[in-house]
């Protein structure tokens, strides 16, 4: 390997008091805290558009409970439920939206204005189509962040620095420790490239891409069975798996995207040929879903064992609620994934200090935490939170002129309390908890009695082939596979066409 020395002089564009890289959901939110609180605020985002793992990543879900958040995540379902832009799994459901319960669909199109607007409004400058490639030191504080754009390489500097980038990108490039996949050999959690079908009302041909493999039954699948219906006419697909793969080098996150866009061909021609044989590929998101990057080290490093057994901390800034959210990260194929529910847990204000930075703090994913603990607080309601958080801090540490290890912790709490974050009294939520009724509107009466008849332990219902249950057991007509097809379906009610 050769290298190149490379220097240059670049502009210093601007000052700001706080500066946001990523514009996730954790980066909006904690943009919007941080304007809020009167800090001058810039939030840099490397796509056209805001959102995240939300919007490029396809997910359009809610997988934690989302209730006492803050008032920044408040704010935006509202604005989802003003444009008709939220709801169940299966079209519009108001029994379901009753409930207000996580598993709630969003529809990602939406959110990418809502999310803008709500920047724009809050005085925040924003630059799209730009990304931090370097940072500048002087010991351990962060000086300039030098970002790349369209107009090319300039440098921006702040007062205190967020890394919401969900791999941790900006805290790495500034020297930050921090921890990758599992502590035996590194691999992290899969990656998966969600897409979407819809009914074109006639009969597709069905082709399969050369090169492409021939999934004949949903054990041949990469990764669970996770098709969900959106409306009559759409289906959301979770079914593709890359793993041992790293996202946070190039080269595997580029094998990553050829290998999930050639697993969703095969998923396309198997719906198509099982059943879906009026339905055609309308869209993949925009780049695939990484679950795991780099984990930052701080202060404190959320455990399993402290989420397992939902541990309080005198500092807690947020509430993880999500179940233990552990897919297989050894083998392709529908099993060995790990859903374990827990009790709601607290995250202390030391998982988002970065250790040995003095002006940086982390929220979203790439908190301090071990790898099981992160399968948990990686969801996008959690992640909100802890921006609005991380934003906040740093909006005080600026006002008051201290560092952020300085800052008044209670008053720092009774703030986010103020702002509509609890610290207590949230449930817990797991995938098998959606409640009975909230989807009682959009099942039939032959369908609830071939439900019932199944006994306790069918959860959702039979159709023509396949029943789902709450144990993810797959039981297909004339006989019952067994553990080697524990599938589940994202609380969706698949109908033949």
């Amino acid at each position: 390997m050769s290298f190149l020395d490379y220097n240059r002089r670049l502009r210093v564009s601007e000052s700001y008091d706080v500066i946001v890289a990523g514009g996730g959901f954790a980066g909006v939110s904690a943009a919007v805290a941080s304007a809020r609180k009167g800090a001058k605020t810039l939030l840099i985002e490397h796509y056209g558009f805001l959102g995240g793992t939300a919007t490029a990543g396809g997910v359009c879900g809610f997988w934690a409970t989302i209730e006492g958040l803050g008032d920044v995540f408040t704010e935006i379902m509202e604005n989802l439920k003003k444009l008709n832009a939220l709801g169940g799994w299966r079209g519009e459901d108001e029994e379901y939206l009753k409930y207000h319960t996580p598993g709630l669909r969003f529809d990602e199109e939406y959110l990418k204005y809502i999310l803008q607007d709500l920047v724009i409004r809050n005085g925040i400058d924003l630059r799209l189509h730009s990304r931090v490639i370097d940072v500048v030191k002087n010991g351990d504080k962060v000086e300039y962040l030098v970002v790349h754009g369209k107009s090319g390489i300039e440098a921006l500097k702040a007062e205190i620095f967020i890394d919401t980038t969900g791999d941790g990108d900006v805290a790495a490039l500034a020297g930050a420790e921090f921890k990758k996949g599992r502590e035996s050999d590194g691999r992290v959690l899969q990656m998966t490239l969600t897409f979407k079908m819809w009914n074109t009302g006639k009969k597709v041909k069905a082709v399969l891409p050369e090169g492409c493999a021939e999934y004949k039954s949903p054990e041949d699948l990469p990764s669970f069975f996770g098709a969900a219906r959106i409306d009559d006419e759409k289906i959301y697909c979770n079914m593709t798996r890359a793993i041992g793969l790293d996202p946070t080098k190039t080269e595997d996150l580029t094998k990553a995207e050829i290998l999930a866009r050639k697993q969703v061909m095969s998923c396309v021609y198997y719906l198509q040929t099982h059943g879906y044989s009026t339905y055609q590929l309308a869209s993949m998101a925009t780049q695939i879903g990484v679950r795991e990057g780099r984990r930052i080290t701080g202060d404190y490093i959320l455990t399993e064992e402290d989420i397992v057994n939902g541990r309080e901390f005198p500092d807690v800034i947020a509430v993880g609620t999500s179940q233990i959210d552990f897919h297989n990260i050894d083998s392709y194929g529908p099993t060995g994934d790990r859903l374990e529910k827990v009790p709601s847990y607290q995250i202390p204000y030391r998982c988002i200090l970065v250790k040995g930075i003095q002006n940086m703090l982390t929220a979203g994913k790439c908190i301090s935490g071990d790898q099981v603990a992160q399968s948990s607080y990686r969801m996008i309601p959690t992640c909100a939170a802890l921006g609005q958080a991380a934003g906040t801090a740093a909006a005080l540490a600026v006002k008051n002129k201290v560092t952020l290890r300085e800052i008044n912790i209670k008053m720092f709490q009774e703030i986010l309390r103020q702002d509509g974050i609890k610290f207590t009294g949230i449930p817990p939520f797991h995938q098998d908890d959606i409640p009975e009724a909230s989807v009682k509107a959009s099942v039939s009466k032959k369908e609830s009695k071939k439900r019932k008849d199944l006994g306790s332990e069918a959860r959702y219902n039979i159709e023509n082939d396949v029943i789902y249950t709450s144990a993810r057991t797959v039981f297909k007509k004339g006989f019952l596979s067994g553990a080697s097809s524990k599938l589940y379906m994202h609380f969706s009610t698949i109908r033949k066409p």
